[in-house]
């Protein structure tokens, strides 16, 4: 019955609607806006209209229609700088650069830059006898939101302010103050970094760990997957750095 909804094209017209509604929402005035009075020229591929044609056959001149009616909005919407206006649009915005600060792609690790990468951090990789970290509280975020929080944390270096703090802990006292999923989820995040949120007892938290104290290493063959996964995790973040550091340079940053 909903098979329809899953169609690109009925997806895209879906969106359409969705982001034009955003832009009207709320809006007792509209009737009195001022549009675009300005020629523009707007150009639609027959190979797109042909397209869609064939998810939604409705004829090629009926798929135009919809799809010049869609493009008109938005370039309307775009005319009047309604994005300005509504904050669900700017987050959209803002995510959808996040992304695009990524568009580089690293280049794979092989077996020796992953062990030289072992080495480096291996004290990471080696097992626990106390942490000491702060704890950032975010369990009145929605966790989607308080994931996005961690990664502009740490995009931005953020570091730790006038947070709770618990020093030289170890995993025991740890997993009795705060669950013991937490404790052992913390003890496999990185140093001087934020951590995903993890679930305490009664709270939500995202972890800044500040200092490490192991046993023993454990040997590289043992935790190769993970030494995989953080060493795509950091040039992926070093990239989005070095990416936003160009962008900042255009802008001057004033408080008032």
């Amino acid at each position: 019955m909903f098979v329809i909804f899953k169609e690109p094209l009925v997806q895209f017209f879906l969106s359409g609607m969705v982001l034009y509604l955003f832009f009207t929402n709320g809006d007792q005035n509209q009737n009195q806006t001022t549009f675009r009075q300005q020629k523009k020229d707007i150009v639609i591929p027959l190979e797109q209209i042909k397209e869609y044609n064939q998810t939604l056959p409705l004829g090629e001149s009926n798929i135009e229609k919809l799809l010049s009616y869609h493009q008109i909005l938005l370039e309307e919407s775009y005319f009047l700088e309604l994005y300005k206006q509504d904050k669900k649009i700017q987050q959209i915005l803002v995510d959808k650069m996040g992304m695009l600060l990524s568009q580089k792609k690293y280049k794979e690790p092989n077996e020796k830059d992953l062990y030289s990468f072992y080495q480096t951090h291996k004290q990471e990789y080696g097992k626990i006898a106390e942490l000491s970290f702060y704890l950032l509280d975010v369990t009145h975020y929605p966790l989607s939101e308080a994931k996005k929080l961690t990664q502009q944390l740490n995009l931005l270096a953020i570091t730790p302010k006038n947070l709770p703090f618990e020093k030289s802990m170890t995993l025991a006292q740890i997993k009795k103050r705060y669950g013991s999923y937490f404790a052992h989820q913390l003890q496999f995040q990185f140093s001087h970094r934020w951590s995903q949120p993890l679930l305490a007892t009664n709270k939500i938290y995202i972890v800044y760990i500040t200092e490490k104290t192991i046993t023993e290493d454990e040997p590289f063959a043992n935790v190769e997957d993970r030494v995989y996964k953080e060493y795509k995790y950091q040039q992926d973040l070093k990239m989005k750095q070095e990416a936003l550091s160009q962008i900042r340079k255009h802008y001057k940053i004033e408080v008032r």
